[in-house]
Protein backbone atom coordinates (compact mmCIF):
# COMPACT_ATOMS: atom_id res chain seq x y z
CA UNK A 1 0.00 0.00 0.00
CA UNK A 2 1.25 3.40 -0.78
CA UNK A 3 1.99 5.65 2.05
CA UNK A 4 2.49 8.87 -0.24
CA UNK A 5 0.82 10.63 -2.61
CA UNK A 6 1.50 9.89 -5.88
CA UNK A 7 0.49 9.91 -9.39
CA UNK A 8 0.90 7.43 -12.47
CA UNK A 9 1.82 8.47 -15.63
CA UNK A 10 3.64 7.81 -19.21
CA UNK A 11 7.34 7.18 -18.34
CA UNK A 12 10.58 8.03 -20.04
CA UNK A 13 12.23 4.30 -18.50
CA UNK A 14 9.10 2.24 -19.40
CA UNK A 15 5.37 2.12 -19.96
CA UNK A 16 3.58 3.91 -17.17
CA UNK A 17 5.73 5.33 -14.13
CA UNK A 18 5.14 6.20 -10.85
CA UNK A 19 5.91 10.09 -9.49
CA UNK A 20 6.15 12.20 -6.39
CA UNK A 21 2.63 14.25 -5.62
CA UNK A 22 4.67 15.84 -2.92
CA UNK A 23 8.15 15.99 -1.93
CA UNK A 24 9.83 12.74 -0.11
CA UNK A 25 12.35 13.29 2.30
CA UNK A 26 15.08 9.73 2.11
CA UNK A 27 14.00 7.85 4.83
CA UNK A 28 10.57 7.95 4.27
CA UNK A 29 8.65 5.22 4.25
CA UNK A 30 6.60 5.00 1.00
CA UNK A 31 5.23 1.68 0.46
CA UNK A 32 4.19 -1.24 2.77
CA UNK A 33 2.66 -4.57 2.17
CA UNK A 34 -0.92 -4.76 3.23
CA UNK A 35 -2.34 -8.42 3.38
CA UNK A 36 -5.80 -6.80 2.76
CA UNK A 37 -4.86 -5.31 -0.54
CA UNK A 38 -1.93 -7.16 -2.24
CA UNK A 39 -2.08 -10.59 -3.78
CA UNK A 40 0.31 -13.20 -2.77
CA UNK A 41 -0.23 -16.24 -5.20
CA UNK A 42 2.63 -19.44 -5.30
CA UNK A 43 3.84 -20.29 -9.01
CA UNK A 44 1.26 -23.33 -8.93
CA UNK A 45 -1.88 -20.67 -8.33
CA UNK A 46 -0.41 -18.31 -10.76
CA UNK A 47 -0.60 -20.61 -13.82
CA UNK A 48 -4.37 -21.30 -13.05
CA UNK A 49 -5.24 -17.70 -14.18
CA UNK A 50 -7.05 -17.19 -17.63
CA UNK A 51 -3.88 -16.64 -19.87
CA UNK A 52 -4.64 -12.63 -20.09
CA UNK A 53 -4.65 -12.48 -16.17
CA UNK A 54 -1.50 -14.44 -16.51
CA UNK A 55 -0.35 -12.34 -19.07
CA UNK A 56 -0.69 -9.10 -16.50
CA UNK A 57 -0.16 -10.55 -13.37
CA UNK A 58 3.25 -11.51 -14.35
CA UNK A 59 4.00 -8.11 -16.17
CA UNK A 60 3.26 -6.39 -12.94
CA UNK A 61 3.84 -8.90 -10.15
CA UNK A 62 7.58 -9.99 -8.40
CA UNK A 63 8.74 -12.71 -6.71
CA UNK A 64 9.15 -12.24 -3.29
CA UNK A 65 12.15 -14.15 -1.89
CA UNK A 66 11.14 -14.08 1.54
CA UNK A 67 7.67 -15.75 0.99
CA UNK A 68 8.90 -17.72 -2.05
CA UNK A 69 5.29 -16.36 -3.44
CA UNK A 70 4.62 -13.82 -6.32
CA UNK A 71 3.46 -10.44 -5.14
CA UNK A 72 1.21 -8.11 -7.09
CA UNK A 73 0.69 -4.63 -5.60
CA UNK A 74 -2.90 -3.27 -5.04
CA UNK A 75 -2.34 -0.08 -5.78
CA UNK A 76 -0.16 1.92 -8.03
CA UNK A 77 2.77 0.35 -6.56
CA UNK A 78 3.22 -1.92 -9.48
CA UNK A 79 4.28 0.87 -11.29
CA UNK A 80 7.90 1.48 -9.81
CA UNK A 81 9.68 1.43 -12.35
CA UNK A 82 13.70 -0.55 -12.95
CA UNK A 83 16.65 1.63 -12.38
CA UNK A 84 20.10 1.31 -11.87
CA UNK A 85 20.27 4.14 -9.45
CA UNK A 86 16.89 3.82 -7.88
CA UNK A 87 15.98 6.24 -5.20
CA UNK A 88 13.71 4.10 -3.61
CA UNK A 89 15.06 0.55 -1.61
CA UNK A 90 13.07 -2.36 -0.26
CA UNK A 91 13.56 -3.24 3.08
CA UNK A 92 15.32 -6.90 4.01
CA UNK A 93 11.57 -8.14 4.75
CA UNK A 94 10.03 -7.46 1.31
CA UNK A 95 7.50 -5.72 3.69
CA UNK A 96 7.89 -2.20 2.78
CA UNK A 97 9.71 -0.18 0.46
CA UNK A 98 11.86 3.71 1.30
CA UNK A 99 12.94 6.32 -0.29
CA UNK A 100 16.61 6.70 -0.35
CA UNK A 101 17.34 10.14 -1.33
CA UNK A 102 15.08 13.03 -1.00
CA UNK A 103 12.63 13.26 -4.48
CA UNK A 104 11.01 15.98 -5.61
CA UNK A 105 7.39 16.14 -7.10
CA UNK A 106 6.91 14.83 -10.05
CA UNK A 107 9.77 12.17 -10.13
CA UNK A 108 9.23 8.89 -10.94
CA UNK A 109 9.85 6.64 -8.09
CA UNK A 110 12.21 3.94 -8.79
CA UNK A 111 14.03 0.35 -7.44
CA UNK A 112 16.56 -1.96 -8.66
CA UNK A 113 14.82 -4.77 -9.56
CA UNK A 114 18.36 -6.70 -8.62
CA UNK A 115 17.64 -5.82 -5.04
CA UNK A 116 14.31 -7.42 -4.54
CA UNK A 117 16.23 -10.68 -5.10
CA UNK A 118 19.27 -10.46 -3.06
CA UNK A 119 22.32 -12.15 -4.65
CA UNK A 120 21.66 -12.54 -7.98
CA UNK A 121 24.47 -15.10 -8.01
CA UNK A 122 21.88 -17.75 -6.00
CA UNK A 123 19.13 -17.12 -8.40
CA UNK A 124 20.49 -17.22 -11.87
CA UNK A 125 17.17 -18.42 -13.39
CA UNK A 126 15.58 -14.61 -12.31
CA UNK A 127 18.49 -13.03 -14.19
CA UNK A 128 18.78 -15.13 -17.11
CA UNK A 129 14.67 -14.08 -17.47
CA UNK A 130 15.50 -10.70 -16.88
CA UNK A 131 18.14 -10.79 -19.72
CA UNK A 132 16.37 -12.86 -21.98
CA UNK A 133 13.30 -11.01 -22.07
CA UNK A 134 14.23 -7.41 -21.43
CA UNK A 135 18.36 -7.36 -22.40
CA UNK A 136 18.85 -5.25 -19.16
CA UNK A 137 22.49 -6.49 -18.54
CA UNK A 138 23.28 -6.26 -22.27
CA UNK A 139 21.64 -2.51 -23.09
CA UNK A 140 22.27 -1.11 -19.95
CA UNK A 141 19.12 0.69 -20.44
CA UNK A 142 16.40 0.81 -17.27
CA UNK A 143 13.38 -1.68 -18.17
CA UNK A 144 10.35 -2.74 -17.08
CA UNK A 145 9.16 -5.82 -14.70
CA UNK A 146 12.00 -8.82 -14.68
CA UNK A 147 9.06 -11.00 -14.37
CA UNK A 148 6.82 -9.84 -17.44
CA UNK A 149 7.79 -12.84 -19.50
Amino acid sequence: MLLVKTKIGPSKIEGIGLFAAEPIKAGTKVWKFEPQLDLVLSKEEAEKLSPSAHEQFHRYAYLDMVRNKYLLCGDDGRFFNHSETPNCDEARDNESTFAIKDIDVGEELTINYGEFYGNMDEHPEIEQKTVAYYGVKDSGQEKAHPLGA
